[in-house]
C-alpha cells in the first residue's frame, strides 16, 4: 500500500512505496530532501494506540502523535 505524504518544504502532496518508507526521498516538485514517514499502522502500534494494543480508537493523525509524543520521551 502506497503511503501518502506531503513535501515539509512546499506541501506538495506525494505518493512513496513501502519501500521507501523511512528513507531519505527527494520532493518531485521543489527537489528538497526529507526522510519519508514509516507506515502510521506500524506507529500506532509503537505508541500503544488503538488496536489490540490496549489503546483508544484514534485517528490516524492522533496514533502518530501519540507515536511523536512516545519517541520524544522514551
Amino acid at each position: 500500500m502506497p503511503i501518502k505524504t506531503r513535501c515539509p518544504d512546499c506541501r506538495a502532496p506525494i505518493t512513496l512505496a513501502d519501500a521507501e518508507a523511512g528513507e531519505t526521498v527527494t520532493c518531485p516538485g521543489c527537489y528538497a530532501t526529507f526522510t519519508a514517514p514509516k507506515r502510521v499502522v506500524a506507529a500506532a502500534h509503537r505508541a500503544g494506540v488503538g488496536g489490540q494494543s490496549g489503546g483508544v480508537n484514534a485517528s490516524p493523525l492522533a496514533m502518530v502523535e501519540a507515536g511523536i509524543r512516545r519517541a520524544a520521551n522514551g
